[in-house]
């Protein structure tokens, strides 16, 4: 151990030459630092003093982390070298950590050391005390174990008194200039942090292994493959598109995962499916809910009450009159009070069919539907018939698609053709009364 000590503090003064003259060798480049590497792990001598002598930068910007404490910089800076030294002399290419990494933790543990043996006395404990080594021989710190509310979360702090600031100021401006500043600093509810990765080039769509389907043969073969995938397709709360088709193939199998990412609205094929129906109708056919359903909340591409209300703030010249024509009528009626509340604004819940005269002055309803039944039902008879026809047209689709195929026997051509011929008799009979 002496000869060892010995050998260390010839070749302190060897390295720390250059820091006495205030001169740092240039780091290495990554080419001449793994060839380094690879001839130091050989026992070249020269490579490893090349190694410790073009790494000293990175000794003397460990040693400015302790300039609070009372010693001397350049006792410091030996203390420091001994640990590239170790560092140098104990790394491996198998590490899955850079050289720089390593030694740097290698350095600060041993100036470290030396503040401990000269503080056995004292009972103050520091952040930076080591607790032990994970597995690839990196030191660990008190710092890195204790439970913080975040890594920045001061800076955290600070964003969300800013970004308070920024929404009482941003009234003042015009119209254009607040959307730039919604946009860019993600504030309500935006988000900014996709719009920075993808000014990285970081696409979220673009990764290994997702593939687009163009067409509608594309994406009805996805429904063929045997091996596993994950299907990502528009839902229309699964009314109409490829969706259904999805839908038909794998809603039966307790292997599928069905994930809902979007609101559903009543009286829908998602709403059903969402809300425990063990049964649903496809293309006319009856599918059992078999799979496994799961719904994530707060992905929609609607605003909720916070954007819509940051939206009417953002009017300079305040709109006279506002009218609620979307979303659910419990919600719909909280928000109305909300903007009478705190705007003061005249609000207008319309009824389905009601027709209103706007003009400059005044806004007058002119018309409206006979009120013998209740709205829901006669908004519940249009989502039918919308339903009605869009089922229609898939099915159109689909029984074409087996004609062609050669799929269907004359048997069942005849009766799909009566079945068509009764529905169209009751269809008749509705309209003529």
């Amino acid at each position: 151990m002496f000869f060892k000590l010995l050998k260390w503090l010839k070749e302190i003064s060897l390295f720390t030459t250059s820091y006495s003259n205030n001169v740092f060798p240039e780091p290495l480049s990554k080419e001449e630092e793994d060839l380094c590497i690879a001839r130091a792990s050989n026992g070249d001598k020269e490579a490893r003093n090349k190694l410790i002598e073009h790494n000293l930068r990175l000794v003397a910007h460990i040693v400015k982390k302790f300039e609070h404490k009372n010693v001397d910089q350049d006792d410091l800076i030996s203390i420091g070298t001994i640990g590239l030294i170790k560092g140098v002399d104990s790394y491996s290419n198998k590490h899955s950590t850079k050289i720089t990494t390593y030694c740097a933790r290698c350095i600060e543990n041993e100036i470290l050391m030396y503040f401990r043996s000269n503080n056995k006395n004292n009972k103050n404990i520091s952040i930076n005390e080591s607790v032990g080594f994970d597995k690839e021989g990196n030191e660990i710190t008190i710092l890195d174990i204790l439970k913080l509310p975040s890594p920045d979360f001061i800076e955290e702090i600070h964003t969300k008194d800013n970004v308070s600031l920024l929404k009482e100021y941003i009234k003042c401006l015009n119209h254009r200039e607040k959307e730039i500043l919604i946009k860019r600093y993600g504030l309500n509810n935006n988000d900014e942090e996709t719009q920075k990765e993808i000014m990285k080039g970081d696409n979220p769509l673009e990764f290994p292994g997702l593939k687009f389907t163009m067409s509608t043969d594309d994406s009805k073969a996805l429904n063929e493959s045997q091996e596993p995938c994950i299907i990502i397709s528009a839902s229309g709360m699964c009314e109409v598109g490829r969706i259904k088709h999805h839908l038909k193939h794998n809603l039966w199998n307790p292997n599928s995962t069905i994930l809902f990412v979007g609101y559903q609205a009543p009286g829908t094929l998602g709403y059903s499916i969402v809300h425990g129906a063990k049964k649903v109708k496809i293309f006319g056919e009856e599918i059992a809910v078999n799979a496994r359903i799961e719904y994530i909340e707060g992905y929609s591409g609607h605003a909720d009450q916070e954007g819509l209300m940051n939206f009417i703030y953002s009017f300079i010249e305040k709109p006279k009159h506002i009218f609620l024509i979307h979303g659910e009528e419990e919600s719909q009626e909280v928000l109305e009070q909300k903007i009478i509340t705190d705007t003061k604004l005249p609000v207008t819940i319309p009824d389905f069919g009601d027709t209103y005269e706007i003009n400059k002055d005044n806004i007058k309803l002119i018309k409206t539907l006979d009120k013998k039944l209740p709205i829901n039902i006669r908004t519940e008879v249009v989502k039918r018939l919308e339903k009605l026809k869009e089922e229609l047209k898939d099915m159109e689709t689909s029984v074409q698609d087996d004609v062609n195929n050669h799929e269907l026997h004359d048997q069942d051509i005849f009766r799909i053709n009566e079945k068509m011929k009764e529905l169209e008799h009751q269809i008749l009979n509705v309209i003529e009364g």
